[in-house]
């Protein structure tokens, strides 16, 4: 993240350290929940409405985040979304509450990074 992202609760210096460390490489349910406690942060900030939405982006990630990938996720003051079209999505419909930040999830032997930007309007 660098200096000029909205404002989150998420320090860059956070974002400078192994994710998670494991034998096998393999992205594992603790991987996905680290990930979704990240997009939980990105969230609390902006979103007044439709919680729910947060369990919806936990079950793309359990179905969609199954080795190092990017992805978009998109939040408002009237919910998430998360894919990889999801900031193209508002950025065509000019929601003035909308945040899009693009996650990239790495591996580097057995360390998993996180890199958050955020993706202008």
């Amino acid at each position: 993240m660098n200096a000029t992202s909205p404002a989150t609760s998420i320090a860059p210096d956070q974002l400078n350290k192994p994710l998670y460390l494991n034998n096998d490489d393999s992205v594992t349910e603790s991987v996905r929940a680290i990930l979704f406690g990240y997009l939980v942060r990105l969230a609390r900030p902006v979103q007044e409405n439709y919680h729910s939405d947060l369990y919806h982006d936990a079950m793309w990630i359990t179905s969609n985040v199954t080795d190092a990938t990017e992805f978009e996720f998109v939040v408002r003051q009237n919910g998430t979304h998360i894919g990889t079209d999801a900031a193209s999505l508002f950025r065509a419909a000019g929601d003035p509450t909308a945040i899009a930040y693009t996650l990239k999830l790495t591996r580097v032997r057995h360390a998993w990074y996180l890199t958050i930007s955020h993706t202008p309007a």
